[in-house]
């Protein structure tokens, strides 16, 4: 067996490489799910005493395009034909901090659906549903995972220590007035 001396000679035949992109994953809730992670690590507007990222040392509260919205759907288009729509039940946005601080969000699910029609689901610490943004970005989706964890604002401040201005009234309205207008 010939063993090329240049690790890149014959990469055109290796599978691109996903960044953003793994799975699919069993999930408990979801069955086999896409994962798709829109965020640099630990990108977050909490620092959740539980988080497995670990604290968040520089809270965020601004949307952005962390990544490519093209690089991502390439890279999703390419997930999806390398396992085939039958092998995933959905396509999960989750994020290495919260999701909804990606900007491009609504516009990579609407992309995203018209490659496949495979379920899109977004999981999210809901804390932006306060922002009529948000909430317009997350109507297209399938299913929307919002967490709650606590139902004071001392226990809020302890166990997700939110970014300066955030409030347990702004995240239980934001998901209120979302679940008035979402159908998913």
């Amino acid at each position: 067996m010939d063993i090329p001396s240049n690790p890149d000679e014959g990469s055109a035949t290796r599978a691109p490489v996903l960044k953003h992109v793994f799975g699919p994953v069993p999930s408990r809730r979801l069955g086999r799910s896409l994962g798709i992670d829109p965020l640099p690590l630990k990108t977050c507007n909490l620092s959740c005493v539980y988080c497995q990222l670990g604290r968040t040392l520089r809270p965020t509260t601004r949307r952005r395009t962390f990544f490519s919205a093209g690089e991502l759907f390439a890279e999703v288009a390419t997930a999806v034909a390398r396992n085939g729509p039958d092998a995933i039940d959905w396509i999960t946005f989750v994020g290495s901090g919260e999701t909804t601080l990606y900007s491009r969000l609504g516009s990579l699910i609407r992309r995203i659906k018209s490659l496949t029609d495979v379920r899109v689901a977004v999981i999210t610490n809901g804390s932006l549903l306060c922002l009529p943004k948000v909430r317009e970005e997350l109507m297209i989706a399938d299913a929307v995972m919002p967490s709650l964890d606590a139902g004071t604002e001392k226990m809020y401040r302890r166990i997700n220590r939110p970014s300066h201005g955030w409030t347990l009234a702004s995240h239980v309205d934001g998901m209120i007035e979302f679940r008035r207008t979402y159908h998913g």
